[in-house]
């Protein structure tokens, strides 16, 4: 009778730690520790100041930079029903990317080398860019593969 009561709590325990799986409903879900980068498969918990993901309907896309995440949707073509998350440098919470003011050419190196550093307003990109010898401010929309080749130069 005893085993019988410790193989019921165990079972119940088990089913308990199955089902506490993420909806992603939004950006901030802390459940997002232990993912890799879906561009480089490096972990992006190690990257938390930098990370980013989209989610789409189909599933979720983690990366551990900004220039990931670019890289991966460019070459993957986004949806519009997409979210794109980034993390805002200064507040270290994740944004919507495609609202966010990226900063290129500053002094500030990411996990992949030199790095789009996403603020959440146009005023913070500015400070960001005297701060850190910043050399432009571009929006979603205006990140195409040469800014990103020309990220390190």
């Amino acid at each position: 009778m005893k085993n019988a009561a410790y193989f019921f709590i165990l079972s119940i325990f088990i089913l308990l730690s199955a089902c506490t799986g993420s909806s992603e409903s939004n950006g901030n879900n802390q459940s997002d520790s232990n993912q890799r980068c879906a561009q480089c498969g490096m972990p992006t918990e190690e990257f938390q100041a930098w990370r980013g993901k989209i989610v789409g309907t189909a599933a979720t896309k983690h990366f551990c930079s900004p220039r990931c995440l670019f890289i991966n949707s460019q070459a993957h073509s986004l949806a519009p029903t997409d979210s794109v998350f980034v993390t805002d440098y200064y507040g270290q919470t994740l944004i919507d990317g495609r609202n966010a003011y990226y900063v290129i050419g500053s002094d500030v190196i990411g996990p992949m080398g030199h790095d789009l550093v996403p603020l959440a307003s146009q005023q913070a990109a500015e400070e960001f860019m005297q701060e850190h010898k910043g050399q432009q401010i571009l929006r979603f929309g205006e990140v195409d593969a040469e800014t990103i080749k020309g990220l390190g130069k």
